[in-house]
């Protein structure tokens, strides 16, 4: 009985372990490879919006429009352009039928398309509705000026768009001017890898270790009797 158990945590333990390995642990290919695989392929909704805020910074389709109507939309491009910026701004009504999984995709694929094409890191802010908003950097990085925090990075996305997104424009912090305000993050994201990998490495770990106890439990039972 002993022996059995002891062998059970074992194999419980080794198939958790390779289990969190694998979640954690990248795949094949480059960054620049696993980047192009994870956030190339943009659907049509995604790809007309990078178009529009690459030749204004801000792009309004027609859904969007009621939110932020052309005069708000010149305050804001203004805005962009007085500080030189590189801040993208997309204004749409939600959808979950538009090719990606979750805005937070749609968010991401435009960070890293406009950092594709203008060979610079963006920060893109994706505006769907009261309370209903992303900002996302282009991967790799993170929009972190010195002195800056959490707080002054993220726009409130509460009430008027106009007025809300240009008065976080006109106050986004920057840091010094002889320094990136942008700063690497694949420590963050690896961190989050990690931790993620580790937690469904320990679930399946568990889930396993029930079984085992069980099977060991009945062999033990039917051996008594």
């Amino acid at each position: 009985m002993r022996t059995a158990t002891r062998l059970a945590a074992e194999v419980v333990a080794g198939a958790g372990l390779a289990t969190a390995l694998l979640l954690v642990l990248p795949g094949p290919g480059s960054v620049a490879e696993q980047r192009v695989e994870r956030y190339g392929g943009a659907g049509d909704r995604v790809t007309e919006a990078v178009a529009g805020m690459l030749e204004d910074r801000v792009h309004v389709p027609a859904d969007g429009r009621a939110m932020l109507p052309p005069a708000a939309e010149a305050r804001v491009f203004a805005a962009i352009v007085e500080r030189d910026l590189p801040v993208y701004v997309t204004v749409w009504e939600p959808s979950w039928f538009a090719g990606y999984e979750h805005p937070i995709q749609a968010a991401e694929q435009m960070a890293w398309a406009l950092g594709e094409e203008t060979g610079e890191p963006a920060l893109v802010v994706l505006w769907q509705g009261p309370d209903d908003g992303y900002l996302e950097a282009t991967p790799g990085h993170r929009w972190a000026p010195e002195g800056a925090s959490y707080e002054q990075e993220r726009p409130q996305f509460l009430g008027e768009a106009g007025t809300r997104l240009t008065e976080w424009v006109t106050g986004l912090p920057t840091g010094s001017p002889d320094a990136s305000p942008f700063a690497a993050s694949e420590a963050g994201s690896t961190v989050g890898g990690v931790t993620s990998g580790v937690l469904a490495g320990l679930t399946v770990t568990a889930v396993l270790a029930a079984i085992a106890l069980a099977v060991t439990t009945v062999r033990g039972r039917s051996r008594r009797t």
